[in-house]
C-alpha cells in the first residue's frame, strides 16, 4: 500500500508490485485521503491517481489508518503487505502507537520515505525510514535500504 502524492513514486511502487505479482493500493493524502485505488497484478494504475493535488495539512494517521483498513479488508490479496509512507510533512503522532499495533497484528511493515523532513517526524509511524532532501536525490542504495527491511 503506498500513501503518497507523487506520480513517479506511485509508478515505481506499482512496477515493483507488478514484478512481484502483488496487489497494490495507492492512497493520496494531505489532511485527508483524497484518492484511493486497489490495483490487481497486471492492471494499470488509474491515471487520475497520478495527478491528485495534495497540499498542506499533512495527517499521517489518517493515511496510515485507511491503508491498514484496506489491508485488513483484502487479507488474502494483501497478505504480508508493506505500507509505504511517502511524505514531505509531519503530523501529530498521538494515534501512532495504536496504528503500529494494528499493523503488527496484520503483519504489516510500515516503511517511510521522508522528503525534506526530519527522521524523527516519521519515527513514531515507521519500522524503517529513509530521508532525502528531494525526490531527485533518491538513488538505488536509498531505495534498497528502505525496501530491505
Amino acid at each position: 500500500v503506498g500513501c503518497m502524492n507523487t506520480a513517479d513514486r506511485s509508478i515505481a511502487l506499482l512496477d515493483q508490485a507488478h514484478r512481484e505479482r502483488r496487489v497494490y493500493a495507492l492512497l493520496c493524502f494531505d489532511s485527508q485521503v483524497k484518492f484511493e485505488a486497489v490495483v490487481k497484478p497486471a492492471e494499470p494504475l488509474p491515471e487520475n491517481g497520478l495527478f491528485v493535488a495534495c497540499a498542506g495539512g499533512t495527517e499521517i494517521g489518517t493515511a496510515v489508518g485507511r491503508g491498514l483498513e484496506i489491508i485488513g479488508a483484502h487479507q488474502g490479496q494483501l497478505k504480508k503487505a508493506d505500507l509505504v509512507l511517502v511524505t514531505d510533512g509531519g503530523s501529530d503522532a498521538s494515534s501512532a502507537p495504536a496504528l503500529r499495533e494494528s499493523a503488527r497484528r496484520l503483519d504489516v511493515t510500515i516503511l517511510g520515505l521522508g522528503i525534506g523532513v526530519e527522521r524523527e517526524w516519521l519515527a513514531p509511524w515507521c519500522d524503517n525510514i529513509e530521508v532525502v532532501s528531494d525526490l531527485n536525490t533518491i538513488d538505488g542504495s536509498a531505495a534498497e535500504k528502505l525496501f530491505a527491511a
